[in-house]
């Protein structure tokens, strides 16, 4: 767009209703999740390189469906089709312009049933969208590190409640290490 024909887009919004403002302020909201959410889609999928179901590098492009790209694998045995989410906590999630919503109520802590309400989706998809969203973060763990790691402090919270002799022991070693009252 040329930056005349923008400055005109602006100089329009002045004449604009309180309704009309509403409705044009729900379509950039609407095409702002949209961008953000293919984005993500981008990070999520990477390069598709194999068939998720046999692990067979013979594949092809097979068409697109809901905006992404399909896939097909050339082995006579598999033959399946799929595209980049598949086999990702995403795969088969519907109304993908709501994704980014769900991840900012999830960010602020809203329950699911406010969470369903706000977005405009029933609780059970609000429901299922949480568990999938957050089981991202745990299926892209790295399996290895490298580098140069450091740790310094570590805690780890211990009980012993129930247990009488450790909480004997325990008393009895916070009694040895007591610093010794000179008179």
């Amino acid at each position: 767009m040329r930056n005349h024909e923008f400055k005109q887009i602006i100089h329009s919004l002045f004449n604009l209703t309180g309704t009309q403002k509403r409705e044009l302020l729900d379509a950039v909201k609407s095409e702002l999740n949209r961008s953000q959410t293919e984005t993500m889609i981008e990070d999520i999928k990477g390069d598709v390189t194999c068939c998720p179901h046999c692990g067979s590098t013979a594949i092809q492009r097979w068409g697109r469906s809901s905006g992404l790209q399909r896939f097909k694998c050339k082995e006579i045995e598999c033959g399946s089709t799929f595209n980049p989410l598949t086999g990702t906590p995403f795969a088969r999630l519907r109304y993908r312009s709501r994704w980014i919503q769900n991840l900012e109520g999830m960010q602020y802590g809203l329950s699911i049933t406010k969470m369903a309400d706000l977005i405009g989706v029933s609780r059970s998809t609000a429901f299922r969208w949480r568990h999938r969203f957050l089981a991202a973060p745990t299926a892209a763990r790295p399996t290895e590190v490298s580098g140069i790691i450091e740790a310094d402090e570590t805690f780890f919270t211990e009980s012993f409640k129930g247990n009488q002799t450790a909480s004997q022991e325990n008393v009895g070693n916070k009694a040895i290490n007591a610093p010794m009252k000179i008179k």
